[in-house]
């Protein structure tokens, strides 16, 4: 019993860091390998059904980042069948709310809600993003009191785990900021979450994900001048990875062009320096006029999805 589940979570560790890394077809390979092992296991079908959600989350999971979404939700659903998981039910909801279903997210957010109640860090962290999200679905379907009760909830669990703030890994202190901003800019208070942004990515310097959720949601709020601001703040950062600054670049110079704006020097100037064969590095040479749109093609199903958008947005026709 012990062996299968080691085994087992080896496995969803593996599939999860190729399926992330864009290598779906070795994600499925080991997704098929485990499953055939836990058919052959002799063990409880409990465990045998908790070990096989944990496989159908990883790669349900990579799926969806990758833009196969129909298959992507039907691995989270399998796996909410057999063993439901706050992960998988956050995952499902959000992309239900993206899609504009927020009365089919609602109800998964709330059952990811009731499967957060312990006091473990990962629980905690989890419970305040899924009261942010529910009270973005709640504004969607017209429940303002709802929403604004989960707002609250949301800045009560991150205000709570303030108290740990010298303890905290730098990107849950960035990440507690950044969903504190964003619940106050909801409530209107848009000068104090911009400020919890500032000190956000101040206190987790080298986050990716600070930084672009940082800039993502103030693009989302049509602050582009602000967006800006924070991707100045980013791209001289040397530990903040490549890839993430060359996204950042790509989406703020895509707005200041939808907006009839001159391209931003800062911007324009970092991306013209990127030169290498990676996928983002053929965009950036696109979009400075380098290399002509035509002769990029996407490999997976995301990299087309991004061509499509940042041909259409950065001139390209």
């Amino acid at each position: 019993r012990h062996a299968v589940a080691r085994a087992s979570e080896h496995f969803a560790d593996a599939i999860g860091v190729v399926g992330f890394a864009g290598r779906l077809g070795e994600a499925r390979r080991l997704h098929h390998e485990a499953s055939a092992l836990l058919d052959a296991a002799r063990i409880q079908p409990t465990l045998v059904a908790g070990h096989r959600a944990s496989l159908d989350v990883a790669l349900g999971r990579s799926a969806i980042v990758h833009g196969y979404l129909d298959q992507g939700l039907a691995l989270l659903a399998a796996a909410n069948r057999q063993v439901p998981s706050p992960i998988a039910l956050e995952v499902a909801g959000t992309v239900a709310l993206k899609r504009g279903q927020p009365e089919a997210a609602l109800p998964q957010f709330a059952q990811a809600l009731r499967l957060t109640g312990t006091d473990a860090l990962t629980d905690v962290v989890r419970r305040g993003t899924l009261h942010r999200l529910a009270a973005e679905a709640a504004t969607a379907t017209g429940q303002g009191e709802d929403a604004a009760q989960h707002y609250l909830k949301a800045l009560g669990v991150w205000s709570e785990l303030g108290q740990l703030q010298g303890e905290l890994p730098a990107a849950i202190s960035g990440q507690r900021l950044v969903e504190s901003g964003r619940a106050l800019w909801a409530m209107g208070a848009h000068d104090k979450g911009l400020d919890l942004f500032e000190v956000a990515m101040a206190i987790d310097g080298d986050g990716a994900d600070t930084h672009e959720q940082v800039v993502a949601f103030l693009l989302g709020q049509d602050r582009l001048d602000d967006a800006l601001a924070a991707v100045h703040r980013a791209l001289p950062a040397r530990a903040l990875a490549e890839r993430s600054k060359a996204y950042m670049a790509l989406w703020v110079l895509a707005e200041t062009r939808r907006a009839g704006r001159g391209d931003d020097p800062v911007v324009r100037t970092y991306l013209a320096g990127l030169d290498g064969g990676l996928w983002w590095h053929q965009l950036a040479r696109a979009a400075t006029g380098r290399a002509p749109w035509a002769g990029l093609h996407g490999g997976s199903r995301l990299e087309q999805a991004e061509l499509a958008y940042y041909r259409a947005m950065l001139g390209g026709g």
